[in-house]
């Protein structure tokens, strides 16, 4: 215990006016961490009022109905300042969260998380400064509102950018060092292939290194002259007692002059140390506190590794698991939906469907909870539809020609009229993954699961969706060829056709439509 409260100690043992040690944030929660003994459910905890908060920014920012354009400019600017400090919070909570936690599957989920929050953090940032037309704000309201400090503004790098990219960062300095070699191979087999010099050059180059020796022949001569002539002058002055004294004097001055300058830094820096302008040298080596803190660090880094090779392991076992007992059935399962699929459309319609191609989707967009009957009509009324339009088109491409005209002219009233949130390209991947949390971490007990290694059915999950994409485009392959000889075997096995308009074929175009 006395060891890790060596800060506290540190603090009431100070002399007067010695100032508190002062650590980073990040030191700051590995030292609270050892002394309350934080454990991965505190963590947990940040994560999940983090989410709370994004849930709540997302309801926000995607209402049922679009509000109304903003008349007022310092609302609209107030409103946009508000989210973005909002947003920074959810960003320090996740990159906390990230960086401290060992479960693989949320450091994922986190990620792609705070990805987005980053995306969204720039995109009002760059809507702030086009609104305001400065890039320093002033949200000291907004600060006070949500009882924040200052320093809650700050945005810190996160860890994954440099701690999680150590060996890509290796191998690009790998990759610039090979580069660098083969520009100074380059060099080198240039200057080995220079054309031969000519008579003329040669000479001239002999020419300069012999003037260059005789000139530093000739200087190291006059530099021998004028010491041997500064040598005698001074022997002849040194004959007396005068010369002797002067030297001892400026040896004196120079002595004196360093021993004071040093008590006066000495006395500097006790003043300053009495006045709390600087750390006494005593506290400034680092607390057992802080060592402690760094050894957890590297604990967890350890740990976080050893967790996502182990998950890593596990996913390779599971997918070649899925696919040595679950390919058949899964095989099997899709003919016979798919066969089910032939008979229904030709019962409905006369005729065996077009099988989807493989830019269409394949037989993915078969199997959608629609009866072929259901699809009959839509696929008549969709006829129907586009009969109509083909007529009401030209009418149309008027009329789009005259709101361009009036577009142009009404460019500056749309100004006036309002202020409006710029589209985002993040929002929608937030809310994804925010449904993602609710489904399957916000309310899931992880009692047993104290190691905090990862979840087996939620990697069986996501491999079997991938496996089913391989069988589904093996069973496609498969299923083109039998189409194709139903087809041949049924034409073949009907009596004498009548002539007559041909029918046509039920295109998967239009199933493919009416389907969605």
């Amino acid at each position: 215990m006395s060891k890790s409260c060596d800060l506290v100690s540190a603090a009431e043992n100070a002399p007067p006016g010695a100032p508190i040690r002062q650590v980073n944030a990040r030191t700051e929660i590995f030292i609270v961490m050892q002394l309350g003994r934080i454990t991965p459910g505190s963590y947990n905890q940040v994560w999940k009022e983090a989410m709370s908060e994004l849930s709540y920014l997302l309801a926000e920012e995607l209402p049922p109905v679009p509000p109304p354009p903003q008349r007022d400019r310092v609302v609209f600017f107030q409103r946009l300042a508000t989210l973005y400090v909002r947003y920074v919070q959810v960003f320090r909570q996740l990159e906390e969260a990230h960086n401290m936690l060992v479960h693989p599957q949320k450091r994922r989920l986190i990620l792609l998380l705070l990805k987005g929050v980053m995306g969204r953090v720039l995109e009002l940032k760059y809507e702030m400064v086009e609104k305001e037309f400065s890039e320093y704000h002033y949200v000291d309201d907004i600060l006070h509102a949500l009882k924040l400090t200052p320093p809650a503004l700050e945005i810190p790098i996160p860890y994954f950018f440099v701690g999680e990219r150590s060996k890509e960062t290796e191998e690009r300095k790998t990759m610039v060092l090979d580069v660098l070699n083969l520009a100074d191979d380059s060099k080198d087999l240039d200057t080995s292939m220079d054309k031969v010099m000519t008579e003329e050059e040669a000479i001239k180059i002999i020419q300069m290194v012999e003037r260059a020796w005789q000139g530093r022949v000739r200087a190291k001569l006059n530099k021998e002259i004028r010491f041997s002539n500064f040598d005698r002058r001074h022997r002849a002055k040194g004959a007396g007692s005068a010369f002797n004294e002067l030297a001892a004097i400026r040896i004196q001055k120079i002595w004196k002059g360093y021993l004071q300058r040093k008590k006066t830094k000495i006395a500097r820096d006790e003043e300053m140390i009495f006045l709390g302008m600087v750390m006494d040298p005593k506290y400034q080596g680092p607390l057992q506190a802080e060592i402690d803190a760094q050894a957890i660090d590297a604990s967890i880094r350890v740990r976080q590794k050893k967790h996502e090779e182990i998950y890593l392991n596990a996913i390779d076992a599971i997918v070649n698991q899925i696919r040595e007992f679950e390919w058949n059935d899964m095989a099997k399962t899709m003919k016979n939906q798919i066969r089910q699929w032939f008979y229904e459309c030709r019962n409905t319609t006369g005729l065996f469907p077009d099988y989807p191609t493989v830019e269409e989707g394949g037989s993915a967009i078969i199997f959608a909870e629609k009866t072929p009957q259901q699809l009959v009509e839509e696929i008549a009324l969709q006829e129907e539809e586009a009969a109509s339009k083909s007529k009401a088109k030209g009418k149309d491409d008027k009329k789009a020609k005259e709101k361009k005209d009036k577009g142009k002219a009404k460019g500056a009233e749309d100004d006036e009229e309002g202020l409006t949130m710029m589209p985002s390209a993040f929002l929608s991947e937030l809310a994804v993954a925010n449904k993602r949390y609710e489904e399957v971490w916000k309310t899931r007990n992880e009692s047993e699961n104290f190691t905090q290694i990862h979840e087996v059915e939620l990697v069986k999950e996501e491999m079997r969706k991938i496996v089913e994409e391989e069988v589904r485009l093996k069973v496609d392959e498969e299923m083109r060829e039998e189409l194709a000889e139903l087809k041949l075997a049924i034409d073949k096995e009907k009596p004498g056709k009548q002539k007559g308009p041909k029918v046509k074929t039920l295109k998967f175009d239009l199933i493919l439509h009416a389907l969605h």
